[in-house]
């Protein structure tokens, strides 16, 4: 039981780490190919910089939630362990809906 749990607080760790990496990327070098063409159909190109910005970082904040759970989950079994991970899709979800209301015009 206790290797299962193991198990799955790794796989959730390990499911974080690249999530995190990934909105780095996209936060710090600005990389609009990142991000799928249909969510940037609509953003001008001078607002490209902002609307990476706000999208690295939050994909960042759901890969932090994710890694917390994950770190979690070494340490205790109980229903709370979730809560950094759902905190985190809150978190980063109103960065990514922020940025495609304001820069995105398609």
């Amino acid at each position: 039981m206790i290797m299962i749990m193991m198990l799955k607080a790794a796989a959730t760790l390990s499911f974080g780490i690249p999530v995190i990496v990934f909105g780095l990327m996209i936060w710090k070098t600005h990389r609009l190919t990142l991000v799928h063409t249909a969510y940037y159909d609509g953003v001008r190109p001078e607002d490209v910089r902002a609307y990476t910005s706000l999208i690295g970082f939050g994909v960042t904040l759901i890969g932090i939630g994710i890694c917390l759970t994950g770190l979690l989950g070494f340490a205790t079994k109980s229903f709370l362990m979730r809560l950094p991970a759902l905190a985190g899709l809150i978190a980063g979800f109103i960065f990514i809906n922020r940025a495609q209301n304001e820069y995105n015009r398609g």
